[in-house]
Order: C-alpha cells, then structure tokens, then sequence
C-alpha cells in the first residue's frame, strides 16, 4: 500500500495479478469458449442423431415392408413353417447389401418368429410398454415405422425402426379375428457402435479445432483489447498515480477518439483545473505569507535605510529572485537603496525620480542586471510593468501616491520561480511598500532636522537614554561628544543667515561622513551638535574627539550667496567628550560633563578637543 496525502486514504501500489482486468476477461473468454464448444458439440451430435435417424427410418421402413410383403406371399403359398426360414433368408440378403445389423420378425403376441440373429429366435419380446420395441402394442398401421436409439441386454447401442406387417383380406382363410390390423411386427435394427465411434471421433477433432480457434481467437482478442483498452487504462491508471504523488504536470496522452480517448481528454482537464486551483493558492499563500512578513519585518524598523535592507531580504527569502532591488526616497532630501548585488546601501542626493529618469551614474549602477528602460518607464507612468527577456520575468513596481514617486521596486525571476506574473499580487505589494515607505518618511520628517539631516534633539535625548539603559544593563562602554562651530554668530553677521545655513549643512555632513554607523548625530540646538558614541573606550575619546575637529576643519566651507557670488569661509569646531560611568550615572549629568568640557575647549581658545573622563579631569 502506498500512503497518500492524507492519513487513512491509502492506495494499493501492485494490483494481485488474480485481479487483473486481463486475468479476469481472460478468464471469462475461456468459460465462455468451452461452455460454446460444449453446447456446439451437443448441438452437432443431436442433428447427425436426427439425420441419421430419418435417413435409417426410411431406409428401414422400405425393408420391412418389403420383408412383410414376402412373409404374406409365403404365408398365403401355403408354406408353413418353411415360410419362416425364407423369410430369415431373405432378410439376411438386407445384411449383406443394405448395411442393416440385424432384421426380426415378430408374432403380434411379441414371439419371435424370424430373425437374422440365432440368439433371437424362437424367443419372446415383450410388446406391452417395451422401450426396447417402441410402438409394439399399437394396433394401426398408420402409426409405423417407430424408430428408437435402445440398449440390448449384452449392452450394445442399437437404431430400432419398428415396422408393421398389416392384416390383408387374404389372411382371413387361415386367420379367424375379423378385427386384427395388424399380423405382425418386423423390427430392423442399425448397429449404433460405428456412429458412436464416428460421433466420439468428431467430437474430439471438433474440440481439438474449436480449442485452436479459440486459442488463435482469444490471442487475437486480448490483443486487440490490450491494445485498444488495457494500455490506456493503463496509462490513465500511472498518469492518476503520478497526480496522486503530487506531479501535477501529468497529463494522460489522448491516442484515440473512443470513449477512452473522450475519458483521457476529460483527465486532463480536470488535470488543468487542479493544477489552476493548486497554483491559485500557491499564489494566494505565497502573497499572504510575503505580505505578512514584510508587514511583521518592516514595521520593526522605521529607518529607510533599514526598511529598504528588510523589503530586500524579505523577498530573497520568499521569492528567490535572480534580482532584486528596491529604491525609496527619504524625508531628508536623499535617496536610498538595497539590492541582492551589493551588502551595502546606495546613497544618492535629492529626489528620486529625477536620479531614476536622468540616468545618475549611481541609479545606474544600482540598476545593473535589471531592464532600464522598464525601470524608467514605471517612473514615468507611476504604473505596473511587467517583461520577458532573456528568459527572466522582469517586473517594476513604482511607489508613490498624489502623482508623486517615493519608492521603486525592481525584480527579475528566472526559471521555475516561486510566483507568478500575477498583477493582483504585485499591486497588493505595490500598497504595502508605499504605506512602509510613507511611514518611515513620516518617521524620519518627525526626528530629522531638516536643514542639517542629524536627527533632532528630542530623538537624541530618546536615544541617549536607551544607550545609557544598555550601557548600564550589558556593562558596555559609552560616550558622547558636544561640538559647537567656533564663531558661528560672526558668520551670520558677516555673510548673512543663509549664508550660516550652507556652514551648518557642510558640518553636518563632514560629521555624518566620519562617524561610524553606529553613532547617531544630532543637531543638539543652534550651531552646537551632540554625537552619541555606542562601544567607545574612555582612553580613546581624544582621537576621536580629534578626528571629529580634523574633519570639520580640513577644507573651507564653499557658501553659494545671492546674485551667484560664491564664498570661502574657514570653519573650526570646538569638541567636548565625556565617558558614561556606569550605575548610578543618568544621560543628562553625561552631557553635562560633555558640555563642561566643550566651555574648557572654548575657554581654551576654541577649536580644541576637551575630554573629561572617569574622574572629574579633563585632558586636551
């Protein structure tokens, strides 16, 4: 037996060959065959029995009339019991030359008067109800000649033809009962034996050729059943077992237009509408199950460029695509994006769209291996496109809502991929991305400072809080650093506010360039800036704090006025660093040592490093 699917519904994997459709035909061929031999050979020995019985009866009854004529010429010639030996001579003439076995002449008191047999004469037949002398107690002639196939007590098979010899006018001289009819019986008996040989001889040839026959027939029969059934039973019985096993591309071939072919056409449909049900849900699992666990994944992360990093492993996971990459457009005036091809993200300024449809070196480079063209095309048209090329399937989901783009997905699936071209599932996708999109840029608009893109002040504390909880709980190193650009009132006094705008955002941006990951920037109030510095040792805080001022002062700040008069202005930063001391200690008193340590920085002639460590010290 093999198990199925389902527990309980198992099927027989070897059919017992006593089972078989072709042991049973077979064998009901064979009865039927023999039960037809048998009625045919019962059928032919009755009709040469009744031919060879009319043929002998008329035979007969000519012999016994003429055997009864010449008992009344000798009766009524006066010649006594001489008669009776003429009449046996006579007879015996019918024994050589007409193929009679033996002839008897009988009184009608059944004596036997005559006979071509010795052992007869002179003996007695009884004639009232006799199977042996059929028809002997009749009294009309008319009811003659009697034939009947009967059994002599030695056991021989004899034809019987019982024949009458009538009264005539003439015997009423010697015979005194006016009323007799009848003077006599003759009875003329066929040996039965070389019929029986004959008979039993047929038989046996009759059998031997309707066995060959019906060997050559039934061959030839099941040939032409197996063929024209058996196979295709066949066929459709593995193509069922092959289904049954879960292949849900096999089809039975359809070899002919009989019923079987009409039964083979009907499978396969009913093939193709499981298989269309099996891919629906297939489809309709897979897009509840990718949408859900983008929904679960993405909702742990409001960043963009950590939503951007899950929507891509997310679907590497559950689609296996040769290609993948996925563009979104933060709130910040940037553009991010993660793709199979690269562990690290693509950064880009300004808006998306125009970085997409103006063919910017880095949208390029991000795009590589993916149809450009369909890439710019769903920018453009803010909808669906779906491709085949290179035989991949190719899609391009645009983000967006209000005419606007926010985001793109692009994916190519070659091979047997786990999805299908199916537009439902990919819009139903579309709309989940662009509400993660839309979320995370309504998450980074509300803790980014828009002119500098640090974080805010009020997302700094936030954090600065939850580091300080890790710092204290897994006994982990901590430290911030307070920068403030030297001088920063003199800029906008000389050069005006937008003019100070351009130093703020150059700052901002050489700082985010040397920072590590991990730190987090923050535009902590007017021209002062607070970095948080996750897993940094207090006796490494001057290098760091160093490289934060290097950093910011290694080139003038290029400044863009009005009427296109471009400035050079030399910035400098004053940088305060301060180490968490553990238990006990709170985020605001750690920001205060690094705020003391800015003054002394300051106070020290600006553009200096101050770290005030463990103890209450400082160094330069």
């Amino acid at each position: 037996m093999v198990a199925g699917a389902y527990p309980g519904r198992e099927v027989p994997g070897h059919v017992p060959w006593w089972q078989r459709i072709s042991v049973r035909i077979g064998v009901g061929a064979m009865l039927v065959l023999v039960a037809a031999l048998v009625v045919v050979g019962w059928l032919v020995t009755r009709q040469e029995e009744r031919l060879y019985g009319e043929q002998h009866t008329a035979h007969a009854h000519k012999i016994s009339s003429l055997v009864a004529e010449g008992l009344v010429r000798r009766m009524l010639a006066g010649g006594g019991a001489a008669a009776w030996d003429g009449v046996t001579r006579e007879a015996s003439t019918y024994i050589e030359t007409a193929g009679v076995g033996r002839i008897s002449v009988l009184a009608r008191n059944g004596s036997v008067k005559a006979s071509t047999d010795p052992s007869l004469r002179g003996g007695s037949i009884e004639v009232a109800g006799n199977p042996a002398c059929p028809g002997c107690d009749g009294m009309v002639p008319e009811q003659f000649p009697v034939t009947r196939a009967v059994v002599d007590a030695a056991g021989q098979h004899w034809l019987r033809v019982v024949g009458a010899v009538p009264a005539r006018p003439e015997c009423k001289g010697c015979h005194q009962d006016p009323g007799e009819k009848l003077r006599g019986l003759v009875l003329v008996d066929f040996d039965l034996t070389p019929l029986n040989q004959a008979a039993a001889e047929r038989r046996r040839g009759l059998l031997l050729i309707g066995l060959a026959c019906g060997l050559v027939s039934l061959v030839l029969i099941y040939w032409l059943f197996r063929r024209s059934v058996l196979e295709p039973v066949e066929v459709l019985v593995d193509t069922a077992g092959r289904l049954a096993g879960g292949d849900l591309q096999a089809r039975a071939p359809v070899a002919e237009r009989g019923e079987l072919g009409h039964l083979a056409a009907h499978f396969n449909h009913m093939v193709d509408r499981i298989e269309d049900q099996v891919a629906r849900l297939e489809s309709s699992n897979l897009e509840s199950g990718l949408l859900y666990t983008l929904v679960v994944e993405v909702s742990r992360n409001m960043e963009m460029s950590a939503v951007a990093s899950t929507v891509v492993r997310v679907l590497e996971q559950k689609l296996a695509p040769a290609f993948v990459a996925f563009f979104a457009e933060s709130a910040d005036g940037t553009w991010v994006c993660a793709s199979d091809r690269s562990e690290a993200l693509f950064t880009g300024e300004g808006a998306l769209a125009p970085a997409l449809l103006g063919q910017e070196a880095l949208a390029r480079e991000a795009l590589d291996g993916f149809p450009l063209s369909m890439a710019q095309a769903a920018v453009a048209s803010l909808e669906l496109q779906l491709g085949v090329g290179g035989g991949a399937l190719h899609f391009a989901v645009p983000l967006g809502s209000g005419g606007r783009l926010s985001g793109l997905l692009v994916c190519s699936m070659e091979g047997a991929s786990r999805v299908q071209a199916d537009e439902e599932l990919l819009a139903n996708l579309g709309g989940h991305l662009t509400l993660a999109v839309e979320n995370s840029r309504n998450y980074t608009g509300a803790v980014t400072d828009p002119l500098t893109r640090c974080r805010n002040r009020r997302y700094g504390l936030a954090r600065l809080d939850e580091a300080a909880y890790a710092s204290r709980r897994h006994e982990i190193e901590l430290a911030v650093a307070m920068l403030d650009i030297d001088h920063f009132k003199r800029i906008n006094d000389s050069h005006g506010h937008p003019a100070g705008d351009q130093v703020l955002r150059e700052t901002a941006r050489r700082l985010m360039d040397t920072i590590r990951k991990a730190d987090v920037p923050i535009r902590y109030g007017g021209e002062e800036f607070l970095v948080i510095l996750p897993q940094t040792r207090e006796e490494d805080l001057a290098a760091v704090g160093e490289r934060l001022r290097a950093a910011v002062g290694a080139a003038p700040v290029r400044v863009v006025l009005p009427g296109n008069v471009v400035l050079e202005i030399a910035v400098s930063v004053s940088v305060g660093l301060a180490s968490y001391r553990g238990e006990g200690d709170e985020a605001d008193a750690l920001i205060a040592r690094a705020d003391q340590a800015l003054y002394r920085a300051k106070a020290g002639g600006r553009n200096r490093v101050e770290v005030v460590g463990g103890d209450d010290g400082g160094q330069a």
